[in-house]
């Protein structure tokens, strides 16, 4: 209800699927029982164009109709699981893919190729597109049918049905044809562009996704020796009337004595990924510590990640998250039943109050238990089942799936398969339960059983209720409002994933706000198809970008890294027309780079430069649209990384939630606050003080850990145009002294203290407003923000609200850090509580404030065995430091 996602749908097909063969199990014995696997296969089919996590009941039902058919041996036991991974794979391989590919070879005889390398035509029919597949359907289909009559004919039954099964597959399979007839309209949204069969085949392979090796491969550090080619790639392009070849994929080949047997860490991406990088398991990393290529893994290290990060850490936690309780709805966030007392004793108040921390003291995960038992004893058979399908939509995926050290969100949705097959067993568990309780009770066990079992959905709904609820909830259709009016008319703006393009995306396509904002998403522009696309395509009232790059330079895997060593681009800059048409403010006219000088520092590392293709596309981008008197103005959304502005850094100005390229070098004082650029202050301002922050004001409502990642976002753009005020009025007054100290008298000094008094009013105009629109009882501010904020009202001083501020921030800062370093030392956030603890003890220093000094210099004493920290808590303390040990991993001084 709440989760944009397939899993809900695919979710029921699993269970209707499985009902259905129970269904079909109490009828067996009847005349028209095929009726039920006939309509099996039919939803699995369907199921297929939602999510592939429906096949995994194959195995599951394949077990219910050999115990109902046959009598049970070992061997037939077996031999049921060897057919039902075949059938698996029938349709996995056979039906997904193997059908397609064999369409593609009749529509590729058909319509004929053209070998773009070789500059010839290669053989074909010169038929109209689709042709070959149209042929192939009516193949396929004729085929089945006849099969189906001459199979009655002949009263035929079992291959009778096989056939009508396989027909039913295809019939609701064949509901991914919506994806074709969609992309041939040309809609605004067209990713992966599957208009024809050789754009489809790619879609429909999930290609996109790169392969993992599952039970043979590389480990992240074996090494390159090649490239194997491994299928033409094939296109279409503008003008021809025939599919395009163009070379062949390729893949990496790897060097034989680096290759192993279930290769769970092979990403050499994640060797240094977050609180499980492969390096936290690897021991001997050879002669260079900081080169994995010299690390030696072994096999009990390999194992040992893929049981403590794949098995407890990806499943088992988020398993007994539903049947046992959760801690809160951070990401690594552990289970918690709320049995754990000792955990809580000193557990910050915040913390304890988090509506995300849903405990259900193991009685969903007992009443299961009890079911499971229960099934073994009473019915070893489907209990067999049972356990085959939990198995299948739990561990199983856990093997496919592979996941790396790090994934951008909590993956708990790809295995609510296995949940929903638990919840089985804890229906059984009311079951044993009045089993137990008919030799205590000689008549209504049953109900009674029923009545104390409701405790278990009562808490969950006590529990979960809360952070559930979504009524006035409007952070993804307001962020979105955000960061397109922070663009000027008819820009382009880089977006960076999920949460930044497809708000932006809906608020254009179904509530029609600027629509002349071309949204851009660096995620997509590494694929051939989203570049032609924003080359060629007009969306909406956006034309097409200014890309000077030809077609088939960025066909296929073509420049999908280049070799690149660093180098300096100049970009004429028009004076005149970046004054006229805005992209320059007046002010900023003697400021202008003419001409614009771009560094560009490459990827990679120094002997291995790269460009990826985004890279090239945003240069060409930018030099084109230079070119052609800077006509669209280009922005990037102020949460790209800055590993994506391609060395443009220099010449960005913040004018709201992006930053916009203009050829202005930022200087050294230009930079307020933290990030990245300039800011255009007056722009921001006009641009920030209309943002729509609906609802963030409202404590009763409920805001999760994204959320609150998106606000605090938001925050700090205030925060920065704020400080980015108090900085010009600072300037100011210096100018003022320095022109007194040398008795200037042309300077208007009335006007001067003006203007001084009037950056300070915006900026107090700007705290206020960020403060009463996003109140800190409805999204937590936290101790680092509050610290900042409490500097802005210091500099404005308001004396009063900065010490209010920063006590707040002491108290969660110096007990959160006190918590989180005996309970979770890896903690991401103890950087940020131990930045404000210094910085501020700093600033109370800077007051003269004696007792306010010993108050912060007592906690950061007491909550640190840093020597560093130690040292400068004793300073005001007046006793030697004695460190419990020395060179932590927090924040150095400075």
């Amino acid at each position: 209800a709440v989760e944009a996602e397939v899993y809900a749908v695919s979710s029921f097909f699993t269970c209707l699927v499985f009902w259905l063969i129970l269904k079909w199990e109490a009828r067996a014995d009847e005349a028209d029982h095929l009726k039920w696997i006939v309509l099996i296969a039919y939803l699995m089919g369907l199921s297929v164009g939602v999510h592939l996590l429906n096949l995994l009941t194959i195995p599951a039902m394949a077990l219910i109709y050999y115990f109902r058919k046959y009598p049970y041996s070992l061997r037939g036991l077996v031999a049921t699981l060897g057919i039902s991974v075949v059938i698996l794979g029938a349709l996995q391989v056979g039906v997904i893919q193997k059908t397609w590919d064999i369409a593609w070879s009749l529509e590729r005889l058909f319509v004929g190729s053209f070998d773009l390398q070789k500059n010839k035509d290669e053989f074909g029919l010169g038929l109209p597109f689709g042709s070959g597949a149209l042929f192939f359907a009516i193949l396929l289909f004729g085929g089945l049918a006849a099969g189906i009559v001459i199979t009655q004919r002949r009263k035929m039954v079992a291959l009778n049905t096989i056939i009508l099964c396989t027909l039913m597959v295809y019939l609701g399979f064949s509901s991914y044809l919506t994806i074709l007839i969609r992309s041939n309209v040309d809609p605004p949204i067209d990713q992966n562009h599957p208009a024809t069969l050789a754009s489809f085949l790619g879609y429909v392979k999930r290609e996109q996704y790169g392969d993992k090796p599952l039970f043979y491969g590389q480990m992240y550090n074996t090494q390159v020796i090649g490239y194997e080619k491994t299928e033409p790639f094939y296109t279409t392009l503008e003008g021809k009337d025939v599919y395009v070849k163009d070379g062949d994929k390729q893949r990496y080949q790897y060097d034989p004595k680096g290759m192993r047997f279930f290769p769970r860490m092979s990403d050499p991406d994640h060797y240094r990924s977050g609180p499980f990088g492969y390096q936290k398991y690897v021991k001997n990393k050879g002669a260079d510590a900081n080169n994995p290529n010299d690390d030696k893994p072994t096999g009990l290290e390999n194992l040992k990640f893929f049981f403590e990060y794949q098995v407890y850490h990806m499943y088992i936690r988020y398993f007994l998250w539903n049947f046992s309780g959760r801690s809160s709805d951070r990401q690594h966030a552990e289970a918690e039943s709320g049995l754990e007392f000792s955990r809580f004793k000193d557990m910050p108040e915040s913390m304890k109050s988090d509506r995300t921390r849903n405990h259900y003291y193991l009685l969903p995960l007992i009443l299961g238990i009890l079911g499971l038992v229960w099934h073994v004893n009473n019915d070893p058979k489907r209990a067999g089942v049972v356990a085959l399908l939990f198995f299948f939509t739990g561990l199983a995926i856990v093997i496919y799936l592979n996941q790396v050290a790090q994934e951008p969100r909590e993956r708990d949705y790809a295995f609510v398969g296995s949940y929903h097959t638990f919840v089985i067993w804890v229906g059984l568990g009311v079951v044993a339960i009045a089993d137990m309780l008919k030799g205590l009770l000689k008549r209504g066990a049953p109900v009674v059983a029923f009545a104390l079992s409701l405790s278990v959905p009562g808490i969950l709904l006590a529990e979960n209720l809360d952070d559930h609820d979504r009524h006035g909830q409007y952070v993804a259709p307001d962020s979105a409002y955000n960061l397109l009016n922070s663009c000027a008319k008819d820009a382009v703006l880089f977006t960076n994933g999920d949460n930044d393009t497809f708000p932006l995306w809906y608020l254009q396509e179904v509530e029609g706000v600027r629509t002349d904002v071309r949204v851009v998403n660096l995620s997509l522009v590494n694929t051939d198809w989203y570049i032609y696309q924003l080359k060629h395509k007009q969306w909406n009232d956006s034309k097409p970008l200014p890309i000077s790059l030809a077609d088939k330079d960025f066909l296929g895997e073509r420049n999908s890294a280049v070799q690149f060593p660093a180098r300096s681009f100049e970009v004429a800059v028009d004076k005149d027309k970046v004054l006229a048409n805005g992209t320059v403010a007046r002010e900023d006219a003697d400021r202008i780079a003419s001409p614009m000088v771009i560094r560009v520092q490459p990827r990679g590392s120094k002997d291995n430069p790269y460009l990826m293709k985004q890279d090239l596309v945003i240069l060409d981008m930018v030099i084109t649209n230079a070119t052609n008197g800077w006509e669209r103005p280009i922005y990037f959304a102020n949460t790209v990384a800055s590993s994506s502005f391609v060395s443009l850094g220099d010449y960005l100005q913040l004018e709201g939630m992006a930053y916009r390229v203009v050829p202005v070098k930022q200087q050294g004082d230009d930079r307020a606050g933290i990030g990245p650029g300039r800011i255009a202050l007056n722009i921001m301002y006009d641009n920030a003080m209309k943002f729509k922050l609906r609802g963030l004001d409202d404590p009763k409502l409920f805001f999760g850990e994204t959320v609150e990642r998106m606000v605090a976002n938001t925050r700090s753009s205030y925060y920065r145009l704020a400080t980015g005020y108090l900085d010009v009025a600072d300037r100011l007054e210096q100018g003022l002294q320095q022109v007194s100290a040398k008795g200037n008298t042309t300077v208007s000094v009335p006007q001067v203290e003006a203007r001084v008094q009037e950056y300070e009013d915006r900026a107090l105009k700007v705290m206020e407003y960020v403060q009463a629109n996003i109140r800190d009882e409805a999204v937590p501010l936290g101790a680092a923000n509050r610290y900042l904020y409490a500097m802005v009202y210091d500099r404005l001083g308001k004396k009063e609200e900065a010490e209010k501020l920063l006590e707040s921030a002491r108290a969660e800062a110096s007990e959160k850090l006190k918590y989180l370093q005996a309970t979770d030392p890896q903690n991401e956030d103890l950087n940020d509580y131990y930045f404000v603890m210094q910085r501020g003890l700093e600033y109370v220093v800077a007051q003269g404030d004696s007792t306010t000094i010993v108050k912060w210099a007592n906690d950061l004493f007491a909550i640190t065995n840093d020597v560093r920290y130690k040292q400068l808590s004793n300073q005001y303390l007046g006793a030697p430091a004695k460190p419990d040990s020395v060179g932590s991993s927090v924040l150095p001084l400075k």
